[in-house]
């Protein structure tokens, strides 16, 4: 979306969106509705960080992201901490 790398990240959430429509048109989840809450991390640990806690805040169930293994790596901690899912397209590191 923005920062280094911004290019895979909007291709990730395109991606992600898509899912979401498809799984909304046959009908969501036992019949609920899905909504994907995009955020951009700025490809900066600190902002992962932040926009993570903000999702958390907001109730979600889960986190889709980040795209990039150092952005990962600097929320997983929080992730931990919160007892969140979090499900990334791309992360590769151990």
């Amino acid at each position: 979306m923005t920062g280094k790398g911004a290019e895979f990240g909007t291709r990730c959430r395109n991606a992600a969106q898509f899912a979401v429509d498809e799984i909304n048109h046959q009908g969501g989840i036992k019949g609920r509705q899905i909504l994907l809450i995009s955020k951009d991390d700025q490809n900066s640990p600190e902002t992962a960080r932040k926009v993570d806690e903000e999702l958390i805040d907001e109730g979600v169930v889960a986190i889709i992201g980040h795209p990039t293994s150092s952005m990962s790596l600097a929320s997983v901690p929080l992730i931990n901490e919160k007892k969140m899912v979090m499900i990334s397209s791309a992360t590769s590191s151990p």
